[in-house]
């Protein structure tokens, strides 16, 4: 039976509309794909939390909730099963700044189908784009 993760990503936006987009380094599972940034649950912790928590640990800056979650994504791949709980996002501090991904990027709604997206993520760019009355193909 596969192991199964939940894992908290981070729809961070900024105030021109932007999002923010991670991309997974070489030596990370899954490498060189886009992500919307985040990490696991540990025992205990919501989601919320651990969006907050890894975007410190990972980009050195602090964010805030800033409604519901916005949709879960399961994705089945060869070794494991990820939930994915989508958070809806915002800055509080200083601008992120990749420690751990291979880069970093604000993108507006309509650049996201531009970039190679984790399996996991692309049913999230995919409403993102609905949204705002953007072709999701």
């Amino acid at each position: 039976m596969k192991r199964r993760v939940t894992v908290a990503a981070a729809i961070i936006e900024n105030e021109r509309g932007e999002i923010f987009c991670a991309l997974r380094s070489p030596a990370m599972s899954r490498p060189n794909l886009w992500e919307f940034p985040g990490g696991k649950l540990e025992e205990g912790e919501s989601p919320a939390q651990a969006a907050r928590r890894e975007i410190a640990e990972e980009f050195g800056c602090q964010i805030t909730c800033s409604g519901p979650e916005y949709c879960r994504v399961v994705h089945e791949y060869d070794d494991l099963i990820v939930e994915l709980v989508c958070l809806p996002c915002r800055l509080t501090d200083a601008q992120p700044r990749a420690r751990e991904h291979g880069a970093s990027l604000w993108l507006p709604r309509a650049s996201l189908p531009s970039l190679r997206w984790a399996p996991a993520d692309r049913p999230v760019v995919q409403r993102l784009l609905k949204e705002a009355g953007l072709p999701a193909d």
